[in-house]
């Protein structure tokens, strides 16, 4: 990707308009149309002789803005100036099918617990399993430069089950100038959910063992 690749966090937007001067920022892209329109044209027309790859963040909220929003995809015309205004008004994900559609160099990579539905798009889909244990603490150290030595990285991948997203929660509260946290006091944190999880499990055992004994016990006449 010649022209780079760039980030968008799509956390908090539910709006086509939100996402698109999202994108212009991380493009470090100047909009100054005065209706949403003219920012989406002025936003795919910069897009359109580049070729870049877009990671969009947590697109999540995407699909449920999609959902609220209503409605199938919007037909698409084979003008660009049909295709601005038929997506007038249109679900937030729209934004980033309108893009494929008019900035084919440009790639885009979406992350999302959720299925991000873009109209005459087939998108690859890559499941995410858990990292090895070397993975998921070098990911949490990358995440909380600083902030984690190694010997608690591996503490916390373990609690987490190396899994993306238990990982990536647990690095940005670390990460966070927001929220004053440890990893010391994250682990003791995880630990004591962790054993507050094996009492849960421990007592669901044994009275389901009482409970089949039960059934088993037939009262005399």
């Amino acid at each position: 990707f010649p022209d780079g690749v760039h980030h968008v966090d799509c956390s908090g937007l539910s709006s086509s308009l939100q996402l698109a001067y999202a994108l212009a920022a991380a493009l470090s892209l100047q909009l100054v149309g005065p209706g949403e329109e003219q920012v989406r044209e002025e936003l795919i027309g910069a897009l359109a002789p580049r070729r870049l790859l877009i990671v969009v963040d947590r697109c999540d909220e995407l699909a449920e803005a999609r959902r609220a929003g209503g409605g199938g995809p919007a037909a698409a015309s084979s003008s660009p100036a049909g295709e601005a205004a038929a997506s007038a008004g249109l679900p937030v994900a729209e934004l980033l099918a309108l893009v494929l559609r008019r900035a084919p160099r440009s790639k885009l990579l979406l992350t999302s617990r959720k299925a991000v539905a873009l109209s005459d798009a087939q998108p690859q889909i890559v499941q995410c399993s858990e990292l090895s244990l070397p993975e998921a603490a070098k990911l949490l150290r990358r995440m909380a430069p600083g902030s984690v030595p190694e010997s608690h990285a591996f503490a916390l991948a373990e609690l987490c089950g190396c899994m993306p997203l238990a990982l990536r929660l647990c690095g940005c509260a670390l990460g966070s100038s927001r929220v004053r946290t440890s990893a010391d006091e994250l682990i003791s944190k995880l630990q004591a959910e962790a054993s507050r999880l094996r009492s849960l499990r421990e007592v669901a055992q044994r009275s389901g063992g009482a409970a089949r004994r039960a059934r088993l016990t037939v009262p005399s006449v």
